[in-house]
Order: structure tokens, then sequence, then C-alpha cells
């Protein structure tokens, strides 16, 4: 399975389920206006020709938009900068490297994006939150176990990164409306759990 990060929320637990589905759809092209961990396009089992991809929360479209300027030798530099930096070995190291790198403006969106999969891939739970589009997820505890898996995670984060290289995709950062206007497309929509 192709995943770039631990994701509350995600669908990999039901992807057999919706692959049947979405592969008896006859549209030419796709639509996730709720993108979240994009385990779903990830995953598809059917082609189409063009794919719109969206998340009002842009840290979750990076690796999406940048793809194709993230090679594996530039994941891997930037990663183990960070690792060596910010070892995440305890809660202190975890909020320096959240405040510090995750939560840069418009700094480097291409380097951002692998630290948003290394913080995402390490906060507790994989419960994923912001707070006024600051990431403000907890320490996950013993960093550990998290940094003990990392290694594998990044090597699935440079298939994804590779197969998203493959595809005709268009990413956007906006309200789901704007996107409810393509023509001869299958939309999956799995909205956000927002209570206010």
């Amino acid at each position: 399975m192709r995943k770039l990060y631990t994701y509350m929320g995600s669908k990999d637990r039901h992807l057999d389920l919706l692959n049947n589905i979405i592969s008896n759809s006859q549209s030419k092209n796709y639509c996730e206006p709720f993108l979240g961990s994009g385990s779903v396009f990830l995953n598809l089992q059917k082609d189409f020709e063009k794919y719109y991809l969206n998340d009002l929360q842009e840290e979750n479209t990076l690796a999406f938009k940048f793809a194709n300027q993230l090679n594996k030798e530039f994941i891997v530099r930037v990663f183990n900068e960070t690792k060596s930096k910010f070892p995440l070995a305890n809660k202190e190291a975890f909020y320096a490297f959240r405040d510090n790198l995750c939560n840069v403006t418009d700094n480097n969106k291409i380097e951002k994006a692998i630290y948003i999969f290394r913080i995402y891939n390490t906060c507790i739970n994989g419960m994923v939150r912001f707070n006024k589009n600051k990431f403000n997820s907890a320490f996950g505890g013993d960093q550990r176990s998290f940094l003990h898996n990392l290694n594998n995670r990044l090597s699935n984060y440079i298939d994804s990164v590779n197969y998203i290289k493959l595809k005709n995709i268009e990413v956007s950062s906006q309200s789901f409306e704007n996107l409810l206007n393509k023509k001869d497309c299958l939309y999956f929509f799995d909205p956000p759990y927002i209570t206010n």
C-alpha cells in the first residue's frame, strides 16, 4: 500500500471496498475535494485521465503539489538534516521541530513537504491537527517506537511521491465548492470531522 504518512481518519482499512466501487465508474476524471492523507488516490486500482486533488489545509497537499521537484536524494538529504538537528527523542525536541520547521510559512514549501511527512508520522496517534493554520498536534510519547519505523515509512513516502509523478494531477487548496463543476468526473467525498 502506498502511503505518505499515518493520518487519523484515513481510509486505509476501506481501500478494497472503495476500489470495488470506484473501478465500476465510467467517468474519465477523478476528484477528491477533501484529500487528507491521499490514501484513496494513492491506491486507486482504476486509471483516470485527470485527477483533481484538493484540501483546504495546504500542508496536506504539499507532497502532491511539489512531487515533480522531490527526488529521492533531496528527500533523504532534508530528512537526515532535520533528523540530526531535531532528533525527536523527547518532548522538547518534538516541540522544537514542530514550532521551528513545520510552522514555517512560505519559506520553502518543498522542504516543508518533507517536514510534514516527519511530524505527521511522529505526532500522537497520527492525529493531525491545526489551530489557526499552525500545526499543533501533541507529542506522541515514546518516540523511539515511531523512529524505529520511520525509515520504512520514508521509503514508502518516496514510492508514493514517484507514483504521484506518473499521474496527470491538478492540486489546489480551496473550498470544496469550487471543484463541483468538473466534467465527466467521479467525486470521492470524505469531509473532515468538524464540529463548528
